[in-house]
């Protein structure tokens, strides 16, 4: 009950402090998750804006809290608006899978139009949003693999390939939120949520119309359009090369007891001749990740952030 009073409190609150007007029936009703409608036996292959035939294999996002507002919110403001429905917990979504999932807890608030919606990302940076991840029973649980790993925690995590005029990238990694990429211009309530998402259509024509007889609120999120200003390129790194020595013979004929000596590349240049015309030269065989200050790290964050076709709202029957 702790939380429902607190969830009853702020939607008054926003009410006061914003101007504008609440007084609806209180309501409560399931939140259900997933990827887009679609065949999901067939790949998730899309083209993205730079030109970059994509096809993910596996595409997870921590998600939450949502705010419902009457009143679109500032996009220069923290949670401004009026919030009217709101959703606490975070949870995840497989974007491949179409199947909607039931999120813990559900939403509550009171009966009315929300136009659009605030959405939190997963950061531990001054504990933003590090709100507690709720299992399949309702208690806490550590943000799991492969969103977790090798001491880092992303927000998200995507693997699969991508391919440009011959150039082909294979991809795993997450993308992360750090401290690294706050600053005073960049506040991290602006890099960690999306400021005013809208049912999958352009704001602000967008609107949820909840009711005592709602059906379930439910999001499907699109990963299509967070790769738009992405270039897999900035993920390409020059392998080592071996340098050609004199096969491990020393100037007594004795084999050396050291390693071989490795350079730090020339390009990728001695990988394999490049295909003519393509963007980079990536490594058959290897798949990049990329660290949260690569540019490709902060254009699909940017994607994410995407205010229309991303997240995608409606109320089931």
């Amino acid at each position: 009950m702790k939380i429902r009073y607190w969830s009853l409190a702020l939607v008054a609150l926003g009410a006061v402090e914003c101007g504008g007007t609440t007084g609806g029936n209180l309501i409560q009703m399931p939140l259900q998750v997933g990827g887009i409608a679609r065949d999901a036996s067939q790949p998730f292959t899309f083209v993205t804006g730079q030109g970059w035939t994509v096809t993910l294999n596996q595409a997870e996002v921590v998600l939450g809290p949502l705010y419902f507002n009457i009143d679109d919110p500032s996009t220069a403001s923290f949670r401004t608006g009026v919030v009217i429905v709101q959703a606490t917990e975070q949870f995840i979504v497989d974007m491949l899978d179409p199947t909607l999932q039931n999120v813990p807890g559900g939403a509550d608030g009171e009966t009315g139009t929300a136009v659009s919606v605030e959405i939190g990302f997963y950061t531990t940076v001054n504990g933003y949003n590090d709100g507690a991840l709720r299992g399949a029973d309702g208690g806490a649980m550590a943000l799991p693999p492969p969103l977790a790993a090798d001491g880092q925690q992303g927000t998200a995590y995507l693997a699969g390939e991508a391919t440009k005029q011959g150039a082909i990238v294979d991809f795993a990694g997450r993308v992360q939120i750090t401290g690294s990429l706050v600053s005073n211009l960049d506040p991290v309530d602006q890099l960690a949520r999306v400021a005013g998402a809208c049912a999958g259509v352009t704001p602000p024509a967008c609107s949820l119309e909840f009711t005592t007889t709602s059906g379930p609120l439910q999001l499907r999120v699109n990963p299509s359009f967070w790769f738009d200003q992405a270039n897999f390129c900035n993920i390409v790194r020059p392998p080592p090369v071996q340098v050609a020595g004199d096969g491990g013979l020393g100037d007594a004929g004795a084999r050396d007891a050291g390693p071989s000596v490795v350079s730090a590349g020339d390009g990728g240049v001695d990988a394999g001749a490049p295909i003519v015309g393509a963007p980079c030269a990536p490594t058959a065989g290897t798949v990049y990740d990329w660290a949260d200050t690569n540019p490709f790290n902060s254009a699909v964050l940017e994607g994410m952030k995407g205010s229309a076709g991303v997240y995608q709202f409606g109320l089931g029957q």
